[in-house]
């Protein structure tokens, strides 16, 4: 994903990278404590990332020394494996799709 002069890259190495433009190293480096991040949206100055654990977390882009707040999603709210997210900025909704084909708008 790339915003203004930001690329954002996951891994499997449980990694979530932020480069900047013409910078051959990274800018940022985060870890996930416990899944892969395969799914992720920009949404101002954070990234909201979604891992197979159908963990939620977000990460600053501006400061990496900042805690990284990850939250569970419950069975009550979100059945399946998440597979992709998107923030939907005018209402700051969560938009979240699973490997069953179900799609939740969370707020």
């Amino acid at each position: 994903s790339a915003e203004g002069n930001v690329l954002v890259s996951s891994s499997t190495d449980h990694s979530l990278t932020i480069w900047k433009e013409c910078d051959q190293k990274p800018f940022h480096h985060y870890r996930s404590p416990s899944d892969p991040v395969h799914t992720f949206d920009l949404h101002g100055n954070e990234i909201v990332a979604g891992t197979v654990a159908n963990r939620i977390g977000i990460y600053s882009l501006l400061d990496s020394s900042l805690p990284i707040s990850m939250n569970k999603l419950s069975s009550e709210n979100f059945r399946g494996t998440l597979t992709s997210l998107g923030i939907l900025p005018t209402k700051r909704l969560l938009l979240l799709g699973s490997d069953n084909g179900v799609i939740r708008l969370l707020a």
